[in-house]
């Protein structure tokens, strides 16, 4: 899977033209560790995010359900990936991000 840290930064346009500004995967991590384990490994729970980007918030939520699903559950890897995969929900403006975010969440 593709490390967050590995996206270019939005260009001077993107910022100007749709006021884009992605959240560093530091804070992303430092905001979902504030959450119980819990919300992980229960595949009732949903997340969505209204601003997508590329993924930062989806791409790392969709990460730690599957580990804790495998760990939990004993599912395989590509079992909790799909599962995962249906608990997640996000939507963007911009179809190069959101197709980037796409990209990243089924790789």
């Amino acid at each position: 899977m593709q490390n967050n840290n590995t996206l270019p930064p939005p260009t001077d346009e993107q910022i100007k033209s749709h006021g884009m500004v992605f959240t560093p995967p530091e804070l992303v991590n430092e905001m979902l560790n504030k959450l119980p384990y819990q919300v992980f490994k229960d595949s009732s729970k949903t997340f969505l995010d209204n601003s997508a980007g590329r993924g930062a918030f989806l791409f790392a939520v969709m990460e730690r359900k599957m580990m804790a699903m495998s760990k939990e559950k004993g599912t395989r890897i590509f079992a909790a990936h799909k599962q995962a995969l249906k608990t997640i929900y996000g939507c963007e403006l911009d179809s190069n991000n959101a197709e980037e975010c796409r990209k990243r969440l089924l790789n």
